[in-house]
């Protein structure tokens, strides 16, 4: 015990005396709004430090760990500062709500240059959607169910996503704040309350004898055809609907097949628009329900559970519909078969090298993967019938071809799935296919992004690549690398923006320019060098 103890304390002097030798930073910054330039107070701003290069698994045994993440609360003038930090690369970023947390991040080295020490945070505020809903007769419609949705950019597609669902008060008024500047559409569902489940078939809390359509701002029925409302950063934009409000009705039916472990939900379509819960009462008990706030239309009413779905055709005319019969049945398979074709002979032949998904059209806040089988078989389950968007992405191999039925998927990468059993996916891949790098010779916009478009139609279509690309390690030159590409000729575009590139839409394509061509061979690696941004 006498020869441990001395051993200790040299050691803990050791590392006592190493702390004291290593330099200590300090770095201070201030926040400001990014649309008024004024000081914002009480943002949470945090550092953390980036580990250096071998130390990925933690510090070498026997040192003291370096803090890795602080936090200060910024001052009524918006400054911050962080002292008793360590020579290396931090990560920062600032937070408070009511702001975008988009952009409020960035890097920093210490020891910093004295001229540029401080660090200049910008915040951008969120706007908000407000408005009011009437009859034709301007009077205040109350517990008036509206959806937001944002229309974005994802993966090359315009999707929509709903970002927020309000209703009206007593004023008819409504209010959704905190939302991100961008492009909004903003529809009138129905009434509030969805579909009430009992034992027993009770009625609504809340009735009425009037009731109108679903209707986006700015008249139109339908996702595709509603026009877009700008919210630009710290904005309020207005919203206002005048319902025509007419005598609605009933539709009364029973629902077979269904689980009484889970409720029912029932929609009421007309169109292809996205279909929203309509306001319905369920007994669990017997099946039956009854559908409310009806107007005179023809409708498909669906209902569905979990995994299980049934569809029927409704007329309403002048009065309630009853003796509707709903039977609620799993969506069937829809099958497939990926095979391999061709290819060189020192390629790597792995099984099953392509990955195939499915996205609803419009709405992706599903995506449906193969269930893999034997022999490059697969399935997709539970994809009920409607318009899907598809996707491959290869490891190791490309796609020479694709099929849905007489559907080419490569030419037009969607395919409508039938309420009758589907058609069978069928892919061909060649293992190998070619690679590409792309030199950027004078500095890429921070935003930016390559875009390769091939000039042939059998392929997975483009390829964006966003400026956080790999380090070439060859200062003054930005690489970007593309893989697995079918062979042929491609065309070469340095855009300067990232986000927002509808490259998968032909019209987006035609307004392109300034790029360069370049021509792909299987199993070599091309190089090209572009010297400035295309229009």
């Amino acid at each position: 015990m006498s020869n441990i103890r001395p051993v200790a304390l040299g050691m803990l002097l050791g590392l006592s005396a190493f702390g004291q030798a290593r330099n200590e930073y300090s770095i201070n910054g201030t926040v400001r709004n990014a649309v008024t330039g004024e000081p914002v107070k009480n943002v949470l701003v945090s550092i953390t430090k980036m580990p250096a290069m071998g130390q990925l698994g933690g510090p070498p045994a026997g040192l003291p760990e370096d803090p890795q993440l602080k936090g200060v609360l910024s001052g009524p003038g918006g400054e911050f500062r962080f002292e008793g930090l360590t020579a290396g690369p931090y990560v920062y970023q600032a937070e408070r709500p009511g702001f975008a947390r988009a952009g409020a991040e960035g890097t920093f080295v210490l020891p910093k240059d004295s001229s540029a020490a401080a660090l200049k945070v910008n915040l951008t505020p969120l706007g908000a959607i407000e408005g009011k809903v009437v009859n034709q007769f301007d009077e205040p419609l109350e517990k008036v169910l509206l959806n937001v949705y944002s229309l974005k950019i994802r993966e090359g597609e315009k999707i929509v996503d709903n970002v927020g669902t309000v209703w009206t008060d007593d004023r008819g008024l409504f209010h959704l704040a905190y939302l991100d500047p961008g492009n909004y559409c903003v529809k009138v569902v129905g009434r509030r309350g969805g579909t009430e489940t009992h034992l027993g078939l009770a009625g609504m809390r809340y009735a009425s004898w009037e009731g109108f359509s679903p209707v986006y701002f700015g008249g139109a029925t339908e996702i595709g055809s509603a026009t877009p409302m700008a919210v630009a950063a710290g904005t309020r934009v207005r919203a206002d609907f005048r319902l025509e409000t007419q005598p609605i009705f009933k539709i009364r039916g029973k629902v077979q097949g269904y689980s009484g472990q889970e409720g029912v939900i029932f929609q009421l379509l007309q169109g292809d628009d996205r279909a929203e819960p309509s306001r319905a009462v369920f007994d669990a008990s017997t099946g039956e329900f009854a559908v409310l706030d009806v107007p005179t239309g023809m409708y498909r009413l669906r209902a569905q559970q979990e995994q299980t779905r049934g569809e029927v055709t409704v007329n309403v005319g002048s009065g309630d519909v009853s003796g509707v019969s709903i039977a609620l049945l799993p969506a069937p398979p829809v099958k497939g078969i990926m095979r391999s074709v061709g290819g060189r002979a020192d390629a790597i032949h792995e099984p099953n090298p392509c990955q195939l998904n499915l996205f609803p059209r419009w709405y992706q806040d599903a995506v449906y993967v193969p269930r893999w089988q034997e022999n490059g078989q697969f399935s997709l389950d539970g994809v009920f019938p409607g318009e899907y968007l598809v996707r491959f992405q290869c490891f190791g191999a490309y796609v020479q071809s694709a099929s849905f039925g007489a559907t080419d998927l490569l030419a037009n990468p969607s395919l409508t799935i039938r309420a009758e059993a589907p058609a069978a996916i069928e892919v061909n891949y060649t293992p190998g296919g070619g690679s590409l790098q792309v030199k950027f010779t004078n500095p890429v916009p921070p935003a930016g992004a390559v875009l390769l478009v091939p000039a042939f139609s059998a392929s997975v279509g483009p390829e964006l690549k966003p400026a956080n690309r790999f380090d070439a390690g060859q200062v003054g030159e930005d690489m970007y690398q593309f893989s697995n590409l079918a062979p042929g000729d491609y065309m070469i575009y340095v855009l300067p923006k990232f986000e927002d590139v509808e490259f998968r839409n032909p019209a987006f394509l035609r307004t392109l320019s300034g790029g360069a061509s370049i021509h792909i061979e299987d199993g070599k690696t091309t190089e090209a060098a572009i010297a400035r941004v295309s229009q």
